[in-house]
């Protein structure tokens, strides 16, 4: 690890301590949101996925205004979460309108504000620049994403939720000053050939396609076990602390064994786009086979650390370096990454909600999921076999 921080330059530096504060204050709110969906009512989830997407949209019309540039706008977007924040610090409603606000505002302007950083990233370096520093830089992502939890676990036994709510604002702020920062280090890529490499212009539009595929069938599956995860947590647990607690135990084993699975690829970054991203459809199988066969809490949210700590390890970095061989994508990136996985997610919720009123919900899911995968595992081994080209 000293070595590879002695490799890195002022961006990079300044670059992973941005992702360090930016990911632990979202991780410090994702539990709380969680909890939060279970607080709404659940059989309401599908409107609050509904009013998640259509924030989003917005929020991807305004980025694509280009008005700003992208770390102005990874500011104002941060500005919108904290004044969103105050409407769960200050209650002015009803519980059930309270948590409901608050589930939309953290779900859409999180994503949003992660997809926005990496945007921010591409105008820094170039694939070769990228290889040699993501990894770095998503290591320490990861160990916020260690420390968000721990601190929020912290804050919500031995204060409350309000007080992790305030850090996390806090760490966010601090997020986009090292931003501006990392962009005020260099006006030029990181590389003396910012073209080296690239998928030519012409092939965007197939492989925005395959890509987008991807991230709306993930979505969609991802939906499914998120759901089954509310569910499971809301009929063992009654109290929103004690469901935020769970939760944020869960991102905090995430982070861990996503950081062991970083550290073991330092010495081999090409691993981000082996054979790993194709098998993720297969590791889906292994987790959805774990949530049927283990409904209990332990069982789901095991099941849901191997799924979110392969996607995060292996296949969003494979992803990122997907947007740099592909510049011209690059302009579509919140689009893909943050509206496009909202409508998987709406779509799978509404198919959720239309299933729970028949009596064959188990068994039409079954073969639903059964041809989804298998499409999922064709457009896998497209982009991995593009990506590889590309590398």
């Amino acid at each position: 690890m000293k070595q590879l921080l002695k490799g890195q330059n002022q961006v990079s530096k300044f670059s992973a301590i941005a992702l360090f504060c930016l990911l632990a204050s979202i991780q410090m709110m994702k539990g709380i949101k969680d909890a939060l969906a279970i607080e709404a009512q659940l059989h309401n989830l599908q409107y609050l996925i509904t009013g998640t997407f259509l924030v989003i949209a917005l929020l991807t019309l305004i980025a694509k205004s280009r008005l700003v540039t992208d770390a102005v706008l990874q500011f104002v977007l941060s500005i919108g979460l904290v004044l969103g924040l105050v409407i769960f610090l200050t209650q002015p409603a009803s519980p059930i309108i309270n948590a409901s606000v608050t589930y939309i505002i953290i779900g859409a302007f999180s994503l949003i504000l992660i997809s926005q950083f990496w945007k921010t990233l591409m105008s820094l370096y170039d694939i070769e620049g990228a290889k040699q520093a993501y990894t770095f830089i998503a290591i320490s992502g990861s160990l916020g994403g260690i420390l968000g939890p721990i601190i929020s676990a912290s804050l919500i036994n031995f204060v409350n939720i309000s007080a992790s709510v305030i850090f996390a604002v806090g760490l966010l702020l601090l997020s986009n000053f090292f931003l501006f920062r990392a962009r005020s280090q260099t006006t030029q890529k990181m590389d003396s050939d910012p073209v080296k490499g690239r998928v030519p212009g012409n092939d965007t539009t197939r492989a925005g396609i395959w890509l987008g595929t991807f991230i709306f069938i993930y979505a969609l599956i991802s939906t499914f076990i998120y759901v089954k995860q509310l569910e499971v947590v809301g009929a063992f647990l009654t109290g929103v602390n004690e469901r935020a607690l769970v939760f944020t135990l869960r991102d905090l084993f995430i982070g861990v064994v996503l950081v062991l699975l970083q550290v073991r690829m330092l010495k081999k970054p090409d691993k981000y786009s082996n054979s790993r991203l194709a098998a993720f459809p297969v590791v889906t199988l292994i987790v959805l086979a774990l949530i049927s066969v283990v409904p209990t809490i332990g069982g789901v949210i095991g099941a849901i650390i191997l799924f979110k700590s392969y996607n995060y390890a292996f296949i969003r970095p494979a992803r990122e370096l997907f947007y740099i061989k592909t510049p011209a994508l690059g302009n579509y990136k919140n689009t893909i990454d943050s509206l496009l996985y909202r409508a998987g997610d709406l779509f799978a919720i509404w198919l959720i909600y239309l299933l729970n009123l028949t009596s064959w919900k188990d068994s039409i899911t079954l073969i639903f999921m059964v041809p989804v995968i298998a499409i999922w595992i064709i457009v896998s081994t497209k982009i991995q076999a593009q990506l590889k080209q590309a590398l």
